[in-house]
């Protein structure tokens, strides 16, 4: 409940008591004998206990100044507070400051000696604190804010941090002498097969690819894939079906097609094998070229061994001794083959698809939301993928353990070795076991594209072979076999690789 303060000399004696309504008060006020009485009590009710620190008015108490009712009351009232204030600056006491908010030290204002003094000025006891807010109908909720032409469009960029980074430095090697100071024949070899891919090219006979391929990987088609008409549509998914079976199999589903269904839309456009086979090949880049190879899985006669008719390894000969005897050494007939996939044509009939090309800007545009991370706070979140590595939240200026793989890719994107439109691969090896009983009978590499997000990159869907080496037994020399994907991999980093992104 609400007191008012009072000085009144009839019911207090001058001193300060406390009312319990406003009516009382205004009774205590009207019963004032003196217009200085009715002052002091109108200021008890604003300054309460510090009533008795206001010194007394100009001529008081013999000559009391007199109270002019003809000013309005809102005048008064900030006429008093003013005064109030004024004295109150003068003593140099806070308990004379006046105001709900506390106010900021401030360096004392010296009034101006020729200015008069505003004569103080008194609420009246029958106007509410503060007059009563009637917003206007005609007028906005706000004033219309104009922008200014000198402020920016956005706020000012946060500072960027210079990254520092530490690659391991590459090293400087000269083939040349250390082929020369080579000695085992096994560094001998593996010397002639690094000095081969550093001068690869895809005209090198050793790549197998037909005149019509290589133009083809040269100048790719500019169009979507599209598979519209319906007997090329049951062809694919009658080859696609029996991928376990013989040609005899599809020969025969597509005869049965043909005979059973003579007026069906595209019966006239179902395929052979031979005709289904190039159309697939053409549509997913899948090409392969073939290489010959060791009876007994030890090398292939590639690189330093491609002009042997023997194994270095076992001894055996490269050549079916049956034809080769059967037509007195005439017909050579490689033993035993192993098959390997170009890249460059999956890579480009892949861009042909608008949503997988989408697919392949994820790590430039990961890998710039990286950089402006480390830019701007000088961290790098916790992310599980070759942009940063297997991070842990750490300064970029100590670097530990399992953030290395993903430094050695940031560092070669900020030296500008790795662009916007280049593709980052990984291989992967291992043997597979076809058979249940069997041990693995066939070893096959594949492609791992980076470019795609981790959900994506590692689906049988996206991954591309990369060849295929058969059994039973182990291979003894795995470079002589990989060197035809090596080969052809340097080739397209030398001459480039061009391709028609479908979703530009």
């Amino acid at each position: 409940m609400d007191q008012y303060n009072c000085v009144c000399t009839k019911y207090g004696f001058g001193h300060l008591h406390k009312v319990s309504t406003r009516t009382t008060w205004l009774q205590h006020l009207n019963e004032a004998p003196t217009n200085e009485e009715r002052q002091r009590i109108r200021l008890a009710r604003l300054l309460g206990e510090r009533v008795s620190n206001i010194p007394a008015a100009p001529g008081a108490p013999d000559s009391p100044q007199a109270f002019d009712d003809s000013v309005p009351p809102s005048v008064r009232r900030a006429e008093a507070r003013r005064g109030l204030a004024k004295r109150a600056k003068e003593n140099k006491d806070p308990n004379h400051f006046i105001g709900r908010r506390n106010m900021p030290d401030l360096p004392p204002r010296f009034p101006d000696e020729n200015t008069p003094d505003s004569p103080p000025h008194f609420p009246d006891e029958n106007m509410p604190d503060s007059p009563p807010h009637f917003p206007d109908e005609n007028m906005p909720d706000s004033p219309p804010h104009f922008p200014d032409e000198n402020m920016p469009d956005s706020p000012p960029h946060p500072v960027q941090v210079e990254i520092l980074y530490e690659r391991r430095p590459r090293p400087t090697i000269d083939l040349s002498e250390l082929q020369e100071k080579a000695v085992l024949r096994v560094l001998k070899d593996t010397l002639h097969f690094i000095t081969a891919l550093s001068q690869a090219t895809l005209e090198d006979p050793i790549v197998k690819l037909s005149t019509e391929s290589l133009i083809r990987l040269r100048n790719p088609p500019h169009l979507p894939m599209s598979i519209d008409n319906p007997g090329h549509q049951h062809s694919i998914s009658v080859y696609l079906a029996t991928e376990h079976s013989s040609q005899e199999t599809y020969e025969k589903v597509c005869w049965s097609t043909i005979r059973n269904f003579p007026t069906a839309n595209g019966i006239d456009d179902v395929l052979s094998f031979y005709k289904v086979e190039t159309l697939i090949v053409r549509l997913t880049g899948i090409e392969h070229v073939q290489h010959d190879m060791c009876p007994d899985s030890c090398v292939a006669f590639t690189g330093p061994y491609v002009d042997l008719g023997e194994c270095p390894i076992c001894g055996s000969s490269r050549w079916n001794q049956q034809r080769l005897q059967g037509t007195s050494g005439r017909n050579k007939t490689p033993a035993k083959t192993f098959t390997t996939i170009p890249l460059g044509p999956q890579l480009q009939a892949l861009y042909r698809n608008p949503a997988q090309a989408r697919d392949m800007r994820y790590l430039y545009e990961r890998t710039q939301q990286v950089l402006a991370e480390l830019r701007e706070t000088g961290l790098i979140s916790i992310i599980d993928d070759i942009v940063a590595g297997k991070f842990r939240e750490t300064r970029f200026t100590s670097l530990t353990d399992d953030v290395a793989a993903g430094w050695d890719y940031l560092g070669v994107v900020l030296d500008g070795e790795i662009q916007e439109n280049d593709i980052v691969l990984s291989v992967s090896l291992d043997g597979a076991q076809l058979y249940e009983s069997k041990q693995s009978d066939c070893w096959l590499y594949i492609w791992i594209i980076l470019n795609l997000s981790p959900d994506k990159r590692y689906k049988k869907t996206h991954v591309l072979p990369g060849g295929f080496i058969p059994g039973p037994n182990k291979p003894k020399n795995l470079d002589s076999f990989l060197f035809i994907g090596m080969h052809n991999l340097s080739a397209l980093q030398s001459e480039g690789l061009r391709i028609w992104d479908s979703s530009r």
